[in-house]
């Protein structure tokens, strides 16, 4: 477990896992990808993992549906996420290819049945609901934004993929030609 004055100091320099609870119940697991982490997750850095081993050890129960627009845009082949929703958690993601996405996580993939806090052992649920936010969940709101600590339908303002997509597929391209050359 890297220390938390570590984690505290420079939380955008490290892959965390971190969880939060909506208002009612439904678990929600969020893949940081380097990227900017909670004040409040942090505060609870200890509890993350018993949560996640405990959350990593439960079978699938449910199946998996991806959010079309993010999956497959960037994260097409990756199965954790669908492993992860088809437990029964909702799944999100900072995308490193918006630029300054910051703040910002985007609903990956969903499961069919939601699970919730109430079916799951009260050491877990005692954890995971010292982050619950009052934000009702919907898989129509696919933006989770952390400094309101609360879901959007809309798309954030600085969402720029098109320009970022772009830059990066001349790269890759660019840098296979020099590669083969």
């Amino acid at each position: 477990m890297i220390p938390k004055e570590d984690i505290m100091l420079y939380p955008e320099a490290f892959d965390i896992d971190w969880f939060i609870v909506f208002k009612d119940g439904e678990v929600a697991q969020f893949f940081s990808s380097g990227g900017e982490i909670p004040k409040l997750i942090l505060e609870h850095y200890e509890d993350l993992p018993a949560i996640a081993n405990y959350l990593n050890q439960l079978p699938p129960t449910t199946n998996s549906i991806e959010n079309t627009f993010t999956s497959k845009l960037f994260h097409e082949g990756n199965k954790t996420f669908e492993q992860v929703s088809r437990k029964g958690i909702l799944v999100y993601d900072r995308l490193e290819i918006v630029k300054d996405s910051g703040s910002v996580y985007y609903l990956l993939s969903f499961p069919e049945t939601v699970l919730t806090v109430d079916n799951l052992p009260f050491e877990i649920k005692k954890l995971l609901t010292k982050v619950q936010v009052q934000t009702k969940y919907s898989p129509d709101l696919s933006y989770f934004d952390t400094e309101l600590m609360q879901l959007s339908k809309e798309k954030p303002s600085n969402f720029e993929f098109p320009l970022q997509k772009k830059t990066i597929l001349g790269n890759i391209f660019k840098n296979l030609k020099h590669w083969l050359s």
